[in-house]
């Protein structure tokens, strides 16, 4: 449990990572913070050099960053969902952990909720809520099927189901993956760690950039504002 010395300032807008008072801190202005030991021209200037490798702008590979990492994270939101309709123990939370060199993303069900180590978790649903939501999900399955003249036991419509959870484009919940992975993205801090993912662009694909939504191309533009960036293009 943090003190109220190292009570957080908010996040370092070069790492991502929680800033506190009881750290060096540079302030750029009121509202943008970062650590002193992570000054922002190193990692500009890799952006750079990487960008020219790959014959783009460094706007376009930070956009390409962002967009793998929302690709990984709508594909770790199917196992979210995944894991509501399997784990039966007791309550917790499932959680999304982000890598700290890279665009992986982990799925873990905890007994408790850790501050600070994760980026999304939801508290799992409880026996009566599952047994709800998972007959509603069974009644869609089987409702598309019987247009088209099948016969489904109820077994292979859980079968089915499950499927469409882990790898459909909706979430358990009748969210869209894709907007949740943009709302997770959006979130103070993490979209600022595709700065540092210099090791992993070899990963990226031009295709990935060209059909990146206008709300991450958004994303970018605010990252490259507050690094003073906005004129690289």
């Amino acid at each position: 449990m943090r003190t109220e010395k190292a009570k957080a300032l908010g996040t370092c807008f070069v790492c991502g990572q929680a800033c506190s008072a009881n750290e060096r801190l540079i302030f750029e202005n009121p509202q943008a913070v970062r650590h002193h030991t992570c000054p922002k021209d190193k990692l500009l200037n890799a952006l750079r050099k990487r960008a020219e490798a790959r014959g783009c702008t460094p706007k376009e590979l930070l956009l390409m960053r962002l967009a793998e990492m929302q690709r990984r994270i709508v594909c770790a939101l199917g196992e979210v969902s995944f894991e509501q309709f399997c784990n039966t123990g007791p309550q917790g939370f499932v959680t999304l952990r982000l890598s700290e060199s890279g665009f992986d993303i982990s799925v873990e069900v905890r007994p408790v909720f850790m501050l600070g180590v994760i980026i999304y978790h939801e508290t799992l649903m409880t026996p009566g809520s599952l047994q709800q939501r998972k007959a509603q999900l069974l009644a869609q399955v089987l409702e598309s099927a019987s247009p088209h003249g099948l016969s489904m036991s109820n077994g292979l419509a859980e079968t089915q189901m499950l499927d469409r959870l882990k790898n459909g484009e909706d979430h358990w919940d009748g969210r869209k993956k894709a907007d949740l992975a943009l709302e997770i993205l959006s979130a103070e801090g993490i979209a600022f760690k595709a700065l540092s993912f210099v090791e992993k662009d070899h990963e990226l694909t031009l295709q990935t950039f060209a059909k990146s939504p206008l709300r991450l191309q958004q994303l970018t533009q605010q990252i490259l504002g507050r690094l003073g960036l906005l004129d690289a293009n």
